[in-house]
């Protein structure tokens, strides 16, 4: 005699579970993804931030101690900087500086991934589109 089909022990899934599991899954990666992304997009512009005061520390610091006068530096990759140039991180595109004529005043802009600019002129942090 048989057993019953309840009574077998190497019963598996039936496809109706599997299809609630994945439904499930789905539900929660999709729910869990846009989280992620903008967690990625957040953490690259604080990145971008931070490159960006420090290039306008390495700026300062490069800055001539005698005639008070910036170098002609057109990015923080300069070698003008000297020991202050910076390396560019991944997050970056690219980063400018403009020094006026005179090289008593600059404007540092950053570019990053998240294809926003942020720049920094005189002494304030603007974060623009």
């Amino acid at each position: 005699m048989k057993p019953r089909r309840s009574q077998r022990k190497d019963r598996g899934f039936t496809l109706v579970e599997l299809l609630t599991t994945i439904a499930i899954l789905s539900l929660l990666a999709s729910a869990l993804i846009p989280n992620l992304l903008s967690a990625r997009r957040h953490s690259n512009d604080g990145a971008a931030i931070a490159y960006l005061r420090h290039c306008v520390t390495s700026l300062e610091s490069a800055r001539n101690s005698v005639t008070q006068q910036l170098p002609e530096a057109r990015s923080c990759e300069d070698p003008s900087l000297g020991d202050a140039r910076l390396p560019r991180p991944s997050s970056i595109i690219s980063t400018i500086i403009n020094v006026n004529p005179d090289r008593d005043d600059y404007t540092v802009t950053v570019n990053s991934v998240t294809e926003k600019v942020f720049y920094h002129n005189g002494r304030t942090v603007v974060a623009g589109n």
